[in-house]
């Protein structure tokens, strides 16, 4: 699992996630996300369209992000989710405490900065 940091110039935090989000993957990425998401007081856009895999943990990294943003009035949106993550995400019913997002100018409505 790897995180990139897209973009820290804008109104929004913007990462991209890549690998399986798995317990070894969260392990190894947790830190460094929630610093890059949650350290700059302000919404958030995680790209996960290279994110293959995604178990409960993950799914209690992402959750945990949403709920500490959405405490401060900010909001966590999921970009370009990959077809298991999005089968996921759907399934366990999180959409409506994180939305997805297909392009950068649907993230950036839903977080309502643009």
């Amino acid at each position: 699992m790897e995180l990139s940091i897209i973009s820290e110039d804008k109104p929004y935090s913007y990462v991209k996630l890549s690998g399986r989000l798995d317990t070894a993957g969260v392990d190894t990425v947790e830190t460094q996300f929630t610093a890059a998401t949650l350290g700059n007081a302000k919404s958030a856009v995680v790209d996960m369209s290279e994110v293959d895999f995604m178990a409960s943990m993950g799914i209690r990294m992402l959750v945990a992000a949403a709920k500490r943003l959405a405490g401060d009035g900010d909001k966590l949106v999921l970009l370009n989710p990959h077809e298991f993550v999005d089968e996921t995400m759907k399934n366990a019913d999180l959409y409506m405490l994180i939305p997805v997002a297909y392009s950068e100018e649907e993230a950036v409505t839903l977080l309502g900065v643009g």
